[in-house]
């Protein structure tokens, strides 16, 4: 054979060579894509192992026997790496648990079933959904405030996004759910800011029309009067002590200068007494905002307070409210103000003389048998009039989310109900290196090791040059 025949033979091999392994590649990845959608092939790095399931995600997800499906409310090309990555170990975790992305933008009817009141939902929610229920997981959940080993609420930042998936997934599969109803009408304030933080919490929040709808302890745990201008009927007052009476719970908002005598009167026969004044900061160094009705609340020794001791939690325009001894009731202060407020009376809406210096409760619950009743002086610990503060539930440097969320747990008993699965430290640290060391890698990586892999590359062509 002619070294012509062996050239042409020797580049047929180079090119039946080549594709066989282009086609061994292609292959290869097919299968290892496939394989990726069962099994999970990257590994979490990270020091605190943000992004592997825990332990109780895991025993949960082996024992769940309904399918779930998680819809991944984005626009392509906007997802966060962090979410996408815990949503795919769910789905490759249980074969009873999908993932789906929905574009909002382009399926803006899509979301219209799961915006009860007429709410929009943000771009980057989770929807965790079984036949019986949904929850939303909003794109904010990923990351939230944790709190110290003494309970007390700090400013670093947590990692959550597993907490909040477990327990959505649990509260849609669940036979039964906690019910929170807020009544509408009589001029009351919108409950909609407050209410989408305990729906988070997957708790059920809904409507109702106190003189239409049956509420009782069996289909309401909680029932809220928020902010209400105008009082109840005379049949709405009959229905809801029926309500307490049979073991419900009531969350009562009132605001200065309103006086709805019938929620008054609810309100005292659980010890519960608003007085009809106007509070006020007496410290000009403990004034917020240059406005002296903005009072900081210091917590009561109930349960409900107990990991907010140190809490910064605002209270704007309160009025004053006192606990007495009724038979049967136990009431208690949730929170008062600081000894340096000062009451001052009301004249048509307007600020009189000063009756009274010291410490002034401004929410308190009353207790008798199973049935609880919440009172606060004040709407605007969740929902405030002045814009400054509009968005007090989502302000780290104050914690009223966290004590309303407590208090609505407490009152509707379902402290324990969820999963515990712990939020997720993200401390960063720190990897120091010496100037010295430095250097050395320099000269290392960026000198030595590359030069290496030139001159036996060199040497190799080399040698097969005439081959």
């Amino acid at each position: 054979m002619d070294n012509l025949s062996k050239r042409k033979k020797r580049k047929a091999n180079i090119w039946i060579t080549v594709i066989f392994a282009a086609a061994i590649f292609v292959v290869f990845n097919i299968m290892l894509k496939t394989l990726a959608q069962k099994v999970q092939l990257s590994f979490d790095m990270t020091p605190n192992k943000l992004f592997v399931l825990s332990d109780e995600t895991n025993t949960y997800l082996d024992n769940l026997t309904e399918s779930v499906t998680m819809y991944y409310l984005i626009e392509p090309g906007s997802e966060s790496p962090y979410i996408t990555e815990v949503i795919k170990r769910y789905e490759k975790k249980s074969d009873k648990i999908t993932v789906k992305k929905v574009d909002p933008v382009r399926n803006p009817a899509f979301t219209s079933k799961y915006t009860p009141d007429g709410e929009a939902i943000q771009k980057g929610t989770i929807i965790v959904e079984s036949e019986k229920r949904y929850a939303l997981v909003d794109p904010g959940a990923a990351l939230t405030i944790i709190r110290d080993k003494n309970g007390n609420v700090s400013r670093s930042l947590g990692f959550t996004l597993e907490q909040k998936l477990t327990n959505a997934i649990d509260f849609a599969v669940r036979d039964s759910n906690v019910t929170v109803r807020y009544a509408v009408g009589h001029k009351g304030l919108s409950f909609t800011s407050p209410s989408s933080k305990i729906r988070a919490e997957n708790i059920d929040v809904k409507k109702t029309v106190l003189s239409d709808d049956e509420i009782t302890p069996e289909n309401t745990d909680l029932l809220v009067l928020f902010g209400f201008r105008e009082d109840l009927s005379n049949e709405e007052f009959q229905k809801v002590c029926a309500y307490l009476n049979a073991g419900g719970s009531l969350f009562i908002t009132l605001d200065p200068g309103i006086r709805p005598e019938k929620i008054l009167k609810i309100a005292a026969d659980y010890g519960i007494t608003v007085e009809n004044n106007m509070l006020s900061e007496g410290n000009k160094g403990d004034i917020i905002g240059g406005n002296e009705h903005y009072l900081m609340a210091v917590s009561g020794d109930h349960k409900i307070c107990e990991n907010l001791k140190k809490a910064s939690i605002l209270f704007p325009s309160a009025s004053s409210v006192s606990i007495t001894e009724n038979e049967g009731v136990k009431a208690s202060y949730l929170m008062k103000t600081k000894i340096s407020a000062k009451a001052n009376e009301l004249l048509d809406g307007e600020t009189g003389r000063k009756t009274g210096e010291g410490s002034f409760g401004i929410a308190a619950l009353g207790e008798r048998g199973n049935s609880k009743v919440f009172v606060a002086s004040t709407s605007g610990f969740l929902v405030p009039d002045d814009s400054k503060i509009n968005n007090i539930l989502n302000v780290v440097d104050y914690q009223n989310r966290e004590f309303f969320v407590q208090t609505v747990k407490y009152l509707t008993n379902s402290e324990n109900l969820l999963v515990s699965v712990s939020a997720k430290s993200i401390d960063s640290r720190n990897f120091m290196i010496s100037n010295n060391k430095k250097f050395i890698y320099i000269i290392l990586f960026g000198g030595i090791l590359p030069f290496t892999v030139f001159v036996l590359g060199f040497i190799l062509w080399f040698k097969r040059r005439n081959l």
